[in-house]
């Protein structure tokens, strides 16, 4: 599975997967993206 981010906003950080678009707290580590990513 291939993903693209784009961070705009410097808040959130926006994924699309394909079949779906998510927003992850752009916070340092980006905690909530490795965990989805897992």
């Amino acid at each position: 599975m291939y993903y693209i981010g784009i961070d705009v906003s410097k808040k959130d950080l926006s994924v699309f997967d394909g079949k779906k678009d998510l927003k992850f707290i752009n916070k340092e580590g980006l905690k909530s993206f490795k965990k989805y990513l897992k």
